[in-house]
């Protein structure tokens, strides 16, 4: 893999369906593309989700993370922050950026979405999926959620590395946990056999036994889970987002030469 850095600010994307705010690192004319998915209303601005920007693009890949539809900088309104929209933005930067072989790394939602995508996506070569659900990207149904019809998240600002006074507050509908339930995470683990590695928190209090030993027996080959001394949100510690970068450093070049070429089905 050749290792050249090309540096771009962030800027509007315009694929088929959607204007996407990306941020991009690495040689656009690479052979290779790797798509950075960041969690539930996460911004591409996170120092985790650029540090894996920065890493893969150190390895030779044409690398971008972008904020999903109706978030952050990328235009739309929050009913338009959808599992259906964030997938369907995945799959159209695909194209955009030539139907190049990719490399899909997401947290937390990112990670199912990156499942999700894996499956259905024959330019997509593997994934990582960090801290995620096996069960899939819904979130718990809350009752209090359906009945006021949106439920109220609160983010810190970029670049996310400390908790902020200041939060980005999202009114998220309801919505979105009845279009996430149209999606089956789990047939997507079970029917994909392209390379997958699953890195886990010890301490991920928010997806506690994420893949239960029956569920990951269940998960088609080939795969890879680790369990890293980690909370949910590792953007706030340095030392661990230099762990998992090292993971995926260790994953991307472990993968066989065809698929370093060669689009694989699912």
């Amino acid at each position: 893999m050749t290792r050249v850095n090309y540096t771009v600010c962030m800027r509007l994307v315009t694929t088929k369906s959607y204007k996407l705010a990306v941020y991009e690192k690495g040689d656009p004319h690479a052979a290779l593309c790797a798509i950075v998915l960041p969690g539930r209303l996460e911004s591409k601005d996170y120092t985790h989700i650029t540090s894996h920007v920065d890493t893969l693009a150190g390895l030779g890949f044409h690398a971008i993370a972008f904020d999903p539809p109706g978030s952050w900088e990328s235009p739309g309104d929050i009913d338009t922050y959808t599992v259906t929209n964030y997938l369907g933005a995945v799959n159209e930067l695909v194209a955009h950026y030539g139907n190049k072989p990719t490399v899909l790394v997401g947290h937390s939602l990112g990670g199912s979405i990156a499942a999700l995508a894996a499956a259905s996506n024959l330019h997509v070569i593997a994934y990582v999926a960090l801290m995620s659900l096996v069960s899939g990207p819904s979130t718990s149904d809350d009752p209090a959620w359906k009945s006021e019809g949106k439920i109220t998240f609160s983010r810190d600002l970029p670049p996310g590395d400390h908790h902020t006074a200041t939060q980005k507050k999202y009114d998220l509908p309801y919505s979105f946990f009845e279009d996430a339930l149209t999606y089956d995470t789990k047939r997507a683990l079970h029917s994909c056999h392209k390379p997958k590695l699953f890195v886990l928190g010890k301490h991920d209090s928010q997806n506690a036994a994420s893949y239960p030993a029956e569920e990951y027996a269940r998960i088609a080959e080939p795969k890879r889970l680790i369990e890293i001394d980690s909370p949910h949100s590792y953007r706030y510690h340095k030392t661990i987002i230099d762990e998992v970068n090292a993971h995926i450093k260790e994953f991307v070049l472990s993968l066989p030469p065809k698929e370093n070429r060669t689009p694989a089905r699912g």
